[in-house]
């Protein structure tokens, strides 16, 4: 019985992660967090929607997101409406989005489509071998090793 709970542990600790994280802080023109403002990531390939609103410091954090493309949406009464085209987030990955808005009278809508992208959890490089790539790259033994040799620059 103990040798299946110490089996049956060690799965558990190599669970991998295959979400990740959106945050950022909105702030006005002058540096002022922005409390209450409503958020909106809107991922484009399955159109699922998820709304989040501002803490007291103007930080908002999406947990959890499925990799994609996504859209961000941040709108507050009194303040210019920001769409964030363009925010692409892989597997594990932890984005810091810095938002800026203006005080505005009227409704006003400000389009970003090149989003600045703050990685603030690590620092490390990486690189993608596409499904090609592997298939004809010879594995002598089968170890991921020999795969690793490829992303060197």
């Amino acid at each position: 019985m103990a040798l299946c709970l110490l089996f049956a542990s060690s799965g558990w600790g190599q669970a991998q992660s295959t979400t990740g994280t959106v945050q950022g802080d909105v702030l006005d023109e002058k540096g002022g967090s922005v409390p209450g403002a409503s958020v909106e990531a809107k991922n484009l390939d399955t159109n699922y929607i998820r709304n989040e609103s501002t803490d007291g410091d103007g930080h908002f954090a999406f947990l959890n997101l499925a990799p994609g493309p996504y859209t961000l949406t941040i709108a507050k009464s009194g303040f210019t409406t920001i769409v964030q085209q363009n925010v692409n987030l892989t597997v594990g990955q932890v984005l810091t989005i810095p938002v800026s808005v203006k005080v505005s009278s009227v409704a006003q809508q400000i389009i970003v489509s090149d989003v600045p992208v703050i990685e603030t959890t690590a620092t490390e490089s990486s690189a993608t071998l596409d499904e090609a790539t592997i298939a004809t790259t010879p594995v002598l033994g089968r170890k991921f090793e020999d795969l690793l040799t490829l992303t060197r620059a």
